[in-house]
């Protein structure tokens, strides 16, 4: 029987795209196999600088083998693999002149390769494919920016729980984030890994109907990092949703026939994301698909997310159409922006994967969908955190139910004009109706409220601070007057210390 131990190998400069199962530039293991051709690794070489070693074991009684070096051009690797020709055919098509073909003996094989782009020592090239030579510092760039984004977003959670407005929806964001950042920093081990020694850690892979024992594949470090980034998007996707609805924002509970709704489109949607990772660990062909979102579980999740991005909008119309009244502009202030920009973060994703599958040249592709897919997940995380800054200047700020309002709610039905269905407006911020000043009548002791039978004692402040005072009787009012029946005049200061 003769093996064709094949390996990919390239003349451009950069050409070639390296994927998640091959990325690793030093493989070392056993073939074991009865089939006839075998694939075992692909690496884009630079054309003057890569360099290709090679150390193979085997039984010499066993027969005889050739090792096989493919262009990647239409007329070698993708006309034989996967077809139907014979070894004698696929050798034919390479040229001996250019050692493309190395004559050896053996079945039951153990090999060394080590394929490198640049001198040793060379940190960010050495044992890097052409196409992953900025992945690194791209994962060290975003790990830096996420870094500075969860400081920012530990602040404005700390303010929110002293406010009683740390609401779930902002939990989700948050669990959303440091899932990315661990995610993006699983991720950067990884290359770091790889940037020293060209190495990951032992795992046994299967490749087609071949097993091949790799001592340094892909690993589960890396899995689990891609896991994580799955599970931040996946956050992320149920708090737009969520968001679009008006939970927590003008009602503190769903309808039974919306929730039902969202849990099966989630259910579907994480279902087909894991189903993704078990199609790359059992089905993937390193040799046929080269990226992620090529394979048919890509796809349906690229239908889903654009599913998603229906239910978004229809979502986002319907909470603004059942809260079309004046006392509920505030929402458009927040519901406009938020649907723009949860937009953009539906389509750019779904758009640009499309693009770079057909569009981008395989030799920077790695490295541009790492960038703009990392870009996109943190522009969505950055202008949530814009929109929902507990700051007065803030306009577009959509919390004004406290998490203990929503609470009393649930028990008892309603907490003074708000119910857990359908929220008041802004329960915790006076209204501002034809720009009059308002005043505040101060809880008093019952000997006073005797006194100011006859009138009453006023303190007036045209803008008093959001969400100060809870339950306080608003009264139209003149700034620093006195009431004649008043006994006491009382400054903003005194009533500030009072409270």
């Amino acid at each position: 029987m003769r093996l064709l131990f094949t390996l990919l190998y390239w003349e451009s400069v950069i050409v070639g795209f390296s994927n998640r199962f091959c990325s690793c530039k030093y493989v070392e293991g056993t073939l074991k196999t009865n089939q006839n051709w075998a694939f075992l690794a692909r690496f884009c070489f630079l054309s003057e600088e890569g360099q290709f070693e090679y150390v193979i074991d085997y039984n010499e009684n066993q027969g005889e083998i050739n090792l096989l070096l493919y262009y990647d051009t239409d007329d070698q690797w993708p006309a034989v693999y996967k077809s139907a020709k014979t070894c004698e055919e696929r050798e034919a098509v390479l040229n001996v002149q250019q050692n493309q073909l190395v004559n050896m003996t053996g079945i039951d094989l153990n090999y060394q390769l080590l394929m490198t782009n640049g001198p040793p020592g060379d940190y960010w090239r050495e044992h890097f494919s052409a196409d992953e030579f900025y992945v690194l510092p791209i994962l060290m760039g975003f790990s830096i920016a996420y870094s500075f984004l969860m400081l920012g977003i530990t602040v404005c959670s700390l303010e929110l729980k002293q406010r009683q407005l740390l609401h779930t929806t902002y939990k989700i964001f948050v669990l959303s984030c440091v899932l990315q950042l661990l995610g993006i920093l699983l991720m950067s081990i990884v290359y770091l890994k790889m940037a020293v020694s060209g190495r990951e850690s032992p795992k046994t892979k299967r490749v087609g109907k071949n097993r091949i024992d790799q001592q340094f594949p892909p690993t589960n470090q890396r899995l689990s990092g891609n896991m994580l980034l799955g599970a931040s998007e996946t956050c992320y996707l149920l708090l737009l949703l969520l968001l679009a609805k008006g939970f927590t924002i003008t009602r503190g509970r769903l309808p039974l026939k919306g929730t039902v709704k969202l849990t099966i489109f989630m259910c579907v949607y994480v279902t087909t994301y894991l189903t993704i990772f078990v199609y790359e660990a059992v089905v993937f062909d390193p040799g046929e698909v080269l990226y992620l979102y090529e394979s048919p579980a890509g796809y349906s999740l690229i239908t889903l997310r654009l599913c998603g991005w229906a239910m978004f909008i229809y979502s986002t119309v319907f909470t603004l159409k059942r809260y079309p009244e004046k006392p509920f502009a505030f929402q458009s202030n927040f519901y406009y922006p938020f649907n723009i920009f949860g937009t953009i973060w539906f389509v750019a994703g779904p758009a640009f994967i499309l693009s770079a599958n057909t569009y981008i040249d395989k030799w920077v592709r790695e490295s541009v969908v790492y960038a703009v897919l990392l870009f996109i997940a943190f522009g969505g995380h950055l202008m949530f955190l814009i929109l929902t800054m507990p700051s007065v200047a803030n306009k577009n700020f959509p919390y004004h139910v406290r998490t203990t309002q929503i609470g009393i709610m649930e028990v008892t039905g309603t907490a003074g004009t708000s119910s857990i269905e359908q929220f008041g407006h802004h329960a915790y911020e006076p209204s501002s109706l034809g720009g009059r000043e308002h005043t505040v009548i101060i809880p008093l002791t019952r000997r006073t409220e005797e006194i100011f039978e006859g009138g009453q004692c006023v303190i007036a402040k045209p803008q008093f601070p959001r969400f100060a005072l809870q339950g306080c009787t608003i009264r139209r009012g003149f700034h620093g007057r006195k009431s004649p029946n008043c006994p006491t005049t009382w400054t903003m200061g005194k009533l500030l210390g009072m409270l």
